[in-house]
């Protein structure tokens, strides 16, 4: 089986990388679109790459941002004839909803509109725990009956392993002592990093042994400064606005006693799960997201985009530091597990019979042909 994986942001997020070599262990050839192209780039890639039988789309918004309302639009209606052309072409379309809305749409109603259209064009469709469907049922209840929930996977295999508290704290020059927590992960608006810095400004003044580590790249200079103008206000404050190299990853979630993620909005969370991958306790808003995903005593919850809730969350976490202990294993699903329900997925959507043959006879005939010419 030979699939497109789309968009490429394997720079971006480890999840695409471990997906694809989970998915190979299987027997299925993952590719990625080569290059950039105009007009209609997923059914482009797929006439240039090859016979594939399959596109798995992640991040949709990839293919459908403006700045403008009617752009966005625009680009959306564009993808869905995309799409229609890449299953016309007699490829098959699978689509994991990561999350509620993309983190940075600024046209919530065109951005809904956009999923609706991927999921009823989809043959098949993925979430990552089950609170996403009643969510996707709101907008698309056919394929909503047709979901299969595939929880995201761990992320040290590919970090690496945790290393002793000291050590970490040492080797990134943060505070030996003390209850540290680590906000981690790109810097957006709806991520509530706002009412963090005034909840801690409730917090901090209180206690000397607390300390806060907001470790990121922000999505805008603008917003950059905005936070780093109040972040300098308050005390015990590590601002790290920057990109933090995958080897350094695991550095910051072994330093932390405590992960803080005050999120807006949420339905999945790379960072929260990089966060579960190390056993590192979490604050996290009361959620029915967050409710599948940690259970007390790994987990404090809050009232969302609530400063003082948040703030007596953040004060449960410190003292509970004291007699905890971080859970042996982080009880994630595995990638081989992961990626043998992902094709189980890949199968459904295909389907048997003649169809299935005729993709079959392609693949061989350009595997064979790429073997005499290389």
């Amino acid at each position: 089986m030979r699939v497109l994986m789309a968009p490429d942001w394997t720079q971006k997020n480890p999840y695409l990388n471990l997906l694809a070599e989970g998915l190979s262990a299987q027997g299925v050839t993952v590719v990625f679109p080569r290059g950039y192209r105009r007009g209609l780039p997923l059914w482009r890639t797929v006439r240039s790459q090859g016979p594939v039988e399959l596109l798995h789309l992640h991040w949709q918004e990839a293919y459908a941002y403006s700045r403008w309302w009617m752009g966005e639009l625009w680009y959306g209606l564009r993808l869905w004839l995309d799409l229609r052309l890449v299953k016309a072409s007699g490829c098959r379309l699978v689509w994991t909803m990561h999350n509620e809305l993309p983190h940075d749409a600024r046209f919530p109603r065109v951005q809904r509109f956009i999923q609706r259209l991927v999921a009823q064009s989809a043959d098949g469709v993925i979430v990552h725990t089950p609170t996403a469907l009643p969510v996707l049922a709101a907008f698309a209840p056919e394929a909503a009956r047709k979901a299969a929930v595939i929880p995201h996977g761990g992320y040290q295999d590919y970090y690496g392993p945790a290393a002793p508290q000291t050590e970490a704290r040492r080797r990134l020059g943060l505070p030996q002592e003390g209850c540290l927590f680590l906000f981690f992960g790109l810097l957006y608006p709806y991520k509530g990093i706002d009412v963090l810095l005034e909840a801690w400004r409730r917090v901090a003044h209180s206690a000397e042994n607390l300390y806060l580590a907001i470790v990121g790249e922000p999505e805008s200079p603008e917003y950059g400064r905005r936070i780093e103008a109040l972040s300098r206000e308050l005390p015990h404050v590590v601002a790290r606005f920057e990109y933090v190299p995958d080897e350094e990853v695991r550095y910051y979630f072994s330093a932390a006693d405590c992960a803080v993620f005050p999120f807006r909005r949420i339905l999945t969370s790379g960072s929260l799960t990089l966060a579960k991958s190390y056993s590192v306790p979490v604050v996290v808003p009361d959620c029915p997201a967050t409710r599948a995903e940690v259970a007390e005593p790994d987990g404090f919850f809050f009232e969302r985009g609530d400063a003082e809730s948040l703030g007596a969350a953040l004060r449960r976490a410190a003292l509970a530091r004291q007699t905890r202990r971080r859970p042996a294993s982080p009880g994630l699903s595995s990638w081989e597990d992961i990626a043998r329900a992902t094709l189980n997925v890949y199968r459904a959507a295909l389907g048997d019979g003649p169809r299935r043959a005729e993709a079959d006879a392609a693949l061989s005939l350009y595997e064979g042909s790429n073997k005499r010419t290389h």
